[in-house]
C-alpha cells in the first residue's frame, strides 16, 4: 500500500548520514536514512524498485575493500526488481580510489541487481563550512545523466497520472450516499461487470476491473504536459532524436531489441500461460501436425515457404478477439500455427496467407521472426490453454496486427471472370 522507497541514503556513521539526509531533506528531497549495521532487515520489502541509492562505499570495518563490495551487492539485491534495474547508486565515499573494481565485481558476482550507472561523491569535498556546497554538488550529479533525470520525472508522471485516475474513482464514491467503503465497492464492482459481465467480474473481479482502469490510465498518460520545460528535458535526454541521428543498428541488440521491448513480453514478475491473448506456446509433439492438420510437417513446412533444411522451432500463437478475452466466455481457445525461424530467413512472397512478425530477441537470446500461416488454425479447451506455459507474450499492438491480418484473409472477397 505505501510502495517502494524511492531514495535511500545507507552509511555506517550516523554523522555522514545525518550530513547527507540533512541535505536532500533542505533540497524537498524525501529520503529514507538506513544507519548500517551489518545487515537490513528480510522484512524491508519497500527496498525493492528503489530508484536512487546513496550508499558508503565502507559500510563494514577492518575487512577487504571485496567484502565491502559483496555487502553492496547484498543490498542491490534487495532493492531489485523483475525486470532491469533502474537504480542511480551513488557512491558517497572517503576513499574514491578504492571503487574502481565495484562495478566490474557487481558485474560478475551481481549481474541482475547491478545498478543502471554507478557515480561519486567524495566526502572529503564536504568537510566543515564545505558543506554548504553539498546540495549544489547532489543536484550536479543527479543531472549528469539527463536521460535517467527525464525517464524518472515521466516515471513520477505517470504516478500522478494512476493517482488522478483513483482519484476521479474516489471522488464518484464520495458523491453517493452511504460510507465510503461501500460506495467504492458499488463503483468498482459496476465498472468490473459492465466490462466484462457479471460471471467474469464475480471470478476476476481485479482483472475484470483493469479493462476500465487500462484505458483510463491511457488516456491520461496521452495527455501528459507538453511546455517548454518538458522540451528541453527530452531535448537534452534525447540528443541523438534532435539530430536526427539514425540510432536502430546503434542499440543492443539493434533493431531486434528494441522490437523486442515494444512488442514482446517474457513471463518475468507476471504469469503467462496460453489462456492469454497473445501467448506463444511451443508445440514439440511431432504427431501434433498429422492430428491437427492431417499432413507431416515436410508439407507444412511447404504451406510456409519453410526450406527443409531451416532450423525451425515450431509455436501456437493464442488469436482469441479481444471482447471474448475480456469476457471469458470462450469454451475453446483459437491458435494459430506459427514457425519461429533466424531473422535472416526471407518471408515467402507467394503465400498471402503468411504474416510475419518484426525481428525480436527470444529468450534465448537470438534473433528470431515468428512466420504464422492464419488458415491454419487450431483450439484447445480453456482448462488446458490455462495449465500451458508460455514461452513468451506478443503484446496487444502486435497480437491484434496478427488479428486484422487474419481476419481480412478470412473474409476477403473471391470472384469467377474471364
Amino acid at each position: 500500500m505505501f510502495g517502494s522507497g524511492r531514495i535511500v541514503v545507507i552509511d555506517d556513521e550516523v554523522e555522514y548520514l545525518r550530513q547527507l539526509t540533512g541535505t536532500l531533506h533542505k533540497m524537498g528531497v524525501p529520503c529514507i536514512p538506513i544507519h548500517y549495521t551489518g545487515g537490513i532487515p528480510q522484512d524491508a520489502t519497500w527496498l525493492s524498485g528503489c530508484r536512487i541509492a546513496f550508499c558508503d562505499l565502507h559500510l563494514v570495518l577492518n575487512v577487504s575493500i571485496r567484502s565491502n563490495y559483496a555487502a553492496i551487492g547484498s543490498l542491490l539485491d534487495r532493492m531489485a526488481t523483475n525486470d532491469a534495474s533502474p537504480l542511480l547508486l551513488v557512491l558517497w565515499t572517503r576513499y574514491p580510489h578504492d571503487a574502481v573494481g565495484l562495478e566490474q565485481y557487481l558485474f560478475e558476482r551481481h549481474h541482475d541487481s547491478r545498478p543502471a550507472a554507478i557515480l561519486q561523491l567524495d566526502k572529503n569535498d564536504f568537510v566543515g563550512d564545505l558543506g554548504n556546497t553539498l546540495p549544489d554538488a547532489v543536484r550536479a550529479k543527479l543531472q549528469d545523466i539527463p536521460q535517467l533525470r527525464a525517464l524518472y520525472e515521466w516515471q513520477d508522471e505517470v504516478s500522478t497520472a494512476a493517482a488522478a485516475c483513483v482519484g476521479s474513482l474516489v471522488g464518484l464514491a464520495r458523491g453517493m450516499n452511504g460510507d465510503l467503503s461501500g460506495n467504492l465497492d458499488r463503483v468498482l464492482s459496476a465498472l468490473a461487470q459492465k466490462a466484462t459481465g457479471m460471471e467474469i467480474a464475480a471470478t476476476h473481479p481485479g482483472a475484470a476491473l483493469q479493462e476500465i482502469l487500462s484505458p483510463l490510465l491511457a488516456d491520461r498518460l496521452s495527455h501528459l504536459p507538453e511546455d517548454e520545460r518538458h522540451r528541453d528535458l527530452w531535448r537534452a535526454a534525447m540528443p541523438s532524436a534532435v539530430a536526427s541521428t539514425e540510432c536502430g543498428t546503434a542499440v543492443v541488440g539493434g533493431v531486434a531489441g528494441i522490437n523486442t521491448a515494444l512488442h514482446v513480453a517474457y513471463p518475468r514478475g507476471e504469469t503467462v500461460t496460453g489462456r492469454n491473448r497473445g501467448a506463444v506456446i511451443s508445440l514439440s509433439c511431432p504427431s501434433f501436425f498429422r492430428h491437427r492438420f492431417a499432413s507431416d510437417e515436410a508439407k507444412v513446412r511447404e504451406k510456409f515457404g519453410i526450406k527443409p533444411d531451416t532450423s525451425v522451432r515450431w509455436v501456437g500463437v493464442q488469436v482469441e478477439a479481444s471482447c471474448d478475452h475480456a469476457q471469458r466466455k470462450s469454451l475453446s481457445i483459437p491458435f494459430v500455427l506459427g514457425a519461429e525461424v533466424a531473422s535472416d530467413v526471407k518471408k515467402p512472397s507467394n503465400l498471402p496467407a503468411v504474416w510475419a512478425s518484426p525481428v525480436f530477441v527470444s529468450e534465448n537470446k537470438e534473433a528470431v521472426k515468428i512466420f504464422v500461416n492464419v488458415g491454419m488454425t487450431t483450439s484447445v479447451s480453456s482448462k488446458r490453454a490455462e495449465d500451458t506455459p508460455a514461452l513468451y507474450r506478443f503484446r496487444e499492438q502486435l497480437v491484434d496486427a496478427l488479428g486484422l491480418f487474419k481476419s481480412q484473409h478470412e473474409t476477403r472477397p473471391g470472384i469467377i471472370s474471364l
